[in-house]
């Protein structure tokens, strides 16, 4: 069995169609998938994407 990491580059402009399309790719082949907003976050509640943000 292998572990692979996916890293996947975004920013506030990235299509919700295109987050979903790389989430179902990473599930189907069991592969962790690591999400880094590039930029500043859109203005959304804390912790609106369900993880914390890196500065606590």
């Amino acid at each position: 069995m292998s572990n692979l990491t996916s890293l996947f580059l975004m920013n506030a402009d990235t299509p919700d169609e295109t987050i979903r399309e790389m989430a179902e790719a990473a599930a189907s082949t069991h592969t962790h998938l690591s999400c880094q907003l590039l930029g500043p976050a859109p203005a959304l509640p804390m912790y609106a994407y369900g993880v914390p943000p890196m500065a606590g």
